[in-house]
């Protein structure tokens, strides 16, 4: 986010006719109400003049998203993506009219429903989507009154992207994400330009317009890799490092966390199942934590649930200050151990002896890692 700031600067700096915006998902798949809390904090001092929904935003549930708009100021855009508040709590424009010199931008957001198939079933249920060519047809009209240029913010594939401009021709440029996949060259469908960055904010955009009779005549697209070659922006730097200084004080000094959890680390499990831990050891899950360290990453939230023990649940990894027992990934985190396992070994239930490839694609992803294939992972951590 700090380098993010910095190329925001530079290119305002250059022209005094930009529009910065974010089609959906600026935060992460991995609920951690305080690691977004700090990042819409950064995120509001950068300025967006708009931004889309997507299906992560609402990874922590619709009340969170819903305060931290509000107390932002954000500006939010979606023509057919609702969070499910009590009416009058939140108010989401379908779209923004914003200033740009003499040009009038219209800045539609819409998402589309496929987009938010693998979220959870209870944070689904806090969401109303309507139908998305349904919405933007009760929209466009009135965006079109009101602006020189309609930029459509699209939560969704770029296939999904193509089939929208086919059906609207009003829209000057889509500006996509949620699609995984880099798309160093703009597409044409029609009228319509489209432009996705990729994945995981890895790149900022930058697309150069030059405007004939109301359409865009000619255009240059860069995608600016977010490298360490860029510096980071002081204040927004600012607010990301206090929130990893607060991450590194002991648990009893930020009172979040507390040790009389379930997790006791590889340790405990050595008297009975010496065979299985020094196994264990040989497999790239014991470096898992080493790993992180190696990448300068030990105090990344993001980073933490795939790569230590219990991290964001009770008693499990906080720091390594207070909880160095539980880093990497230990007997816990695969066969799930229960309490009374360990109170009393004779008792098995609840403990899971054979690891199914749903528990592994929770950290597996097609994202953090495209080569898995559980068949013949596990035949590599099999003990």
């Amino acid at each position: 986010m700090p380098r993010r700031a910095t190329i925001f600067k530079q290119i305002r700096e250059s022209n005094d006719r930009v529009l910065t915006v974010d089609a959906g998902d600026l935060l992460g798949w991995r609920s951690d109400v305080r690691r977004y809390e700090t990042l819409m904090t950064a995120v509001s001092r950068l300025s967006y003049d708009a931004v889309g929904i997507g299906d992560n935003d609402f990874v922590d549930g619709a009340q969170f998203l819903g305060g931290e708009i509000r107390k932002h100021v954000l500006p939010v855009t979606s023509a057919n993506v609702r969070p499910a508040l009590p009416e009058g709590d939140l108010t989401i424009p379908p779209f923004i009219i914003v200033p740009k010199g003499a040009l009038r931008i219209g800045v539609i957001g819409l998402a589309t429903p496929q987009s938010f198939r693998f979220i959870s079933p209870r944070r689904r249920s806090e969401i109303n989507i309507a139908d998305q060519a349904h919405a933007l047809q009760q929209v466009l009209a009135g965006v079109r009154k009101q602006s020189d240029l309609i930029v459509l913010l699209h939560h969704a594939d770029m296939d999904a992207s193509i089939e929208i401009a086919r059906k609207f021709s009003d829209i000057d440029l889509i500006i996509g994400s949620h699609d995984q996949t880099v798309h160093k060259a703009p597409v044409r469908e029609g009228q319509t330009l489209i432009v996705h960055t990729g994945r995981n904010g890895a790149y900022v955009g930058h697309l150069t317009l030059t405007l004939n009779k109301g359409h865009i005549d000619q255009f240059e697209n860069r995608l600016i890799p977010l490298t360490d070659e860029i510096a980071d922006e002081p204040i927004v730097k600012g607010v990301i490092e206090a929130y990893y200084a607060a991450l590194r004080q002991p648990v009893e000094q930020t009172g979040l966390l507390t040790l009389d959890g379930p997790f006791q680390g590889a340790d405990t499990c050595i008297p009975c199942h010496d065979k299985a831990t020094s196994q264990w050891r040989e497999t790239p899950h014991a470096r898992a934590f080493q790993s992180l360290i190696d990448d300068n990453k030990q105090d990344h939230p993001e980073c933490l649930g795939c790569h230590t023990t219990g991290y964001g649940q009770p008693g499990g990894y906080r720091n390594v200050q207070a909880t160095d027992h539980l880093t990497s990934v230990q007997c816990e985190v695969c066969h799930r151990v229960a309490v009374t396992h360990l109170q009393k070994p004779q008792n098995t239930a609840g403990t899971v002896k054979k690891v199914s490839e749903g528990l592994c694609v929770t950290c597996h992803t097609p994202v953090q890692s495209p080569d898995f294939h559980y068949e013949e992972a596990i035949e590599r951590v099999r003990h």
